[in-house]
């Protein structure tokens, strides 16, 4: 039987292998009473949750350099990278019928807001959720898009006011109901 290359290539820096295996795409069953079933969420990263962009002036030809999904260069992050260490544990944890996100300021992201016992504060988890084609065996995909703590320097990220729950958002994107956090829309 043939190895399965990982999800996400492992990175050599410096003489030592970083691996990414906490990091590979997993199933969740989601409990919705609005779908009235159990959702499969198919849920996977990008790179983004253990990398950052370029400062200005840096080299973008280093090994700890490679291109995002879009092609664009990204730096490895130590600190991303040792939070990202969990992340797969808060993402199962926004399976609580209490868990709550918010919605970006695009309005075609989520965000769950994990509370660090960190001076940095939060750790914000981005993610994108989905509809699956009906030839998929899922019913949801799941794109966690970025997961950082703030930059010092740089300010908060824009998200909207009000909160749903995720079960309830699941739910919503599995029906195709529209799923908005300000007062006035759904």
């Amino acid at each position: 039987m043939p190895v399965q290359e990982p999800y996400v290539p492992p990175l050599e820096i410096d003489g030592e292998v970083i691996e990414f295996t906490h990091l590979e795409p997993f199933q969740m069953m989601v409990p919705s009473k609005k779908a009235r079933k159990n959702l499969q969420v198919h849920v996977r990263y990008t790179n983004h949750c253990f990398s950052r962009g370029l400062h200005d002036g840096e080299n973008n030809i280093s090994e700890d350099v490679f291109p995002d999904q879009h092609g664009n260069p990204r730096k490895f992050c130590p600190d991303r990278f040792a939070l990202s260490l969990e992340l797969r544990r808060y993402l199962v944890d926004l399976n609580d019928p209490r868990a709550q996100v918010k919605q970006t300021a695009e309005e075609r992201n989520w965000v769950y807001i994990v509370r660090l016992e960190s001076p940095k504060g939060p750790y914000y988890v981005f993610f994108e959720i989905k509809r699956t084609p009906k030839t998929s065996p899922d019913d949801l995909h799941m794109i966690v898009e970025s997961a950082y703590q703030l930059t010092p320097g740089y300010g908060e990220p824009k998200i909207r006011e009000g909160k749903m729950g995720f079960q309830l958002l699941c739910g919503k994107t599995y029906l195709r109901q529209p799923a908005f956090t300000v007062k006035g829309k759904s």
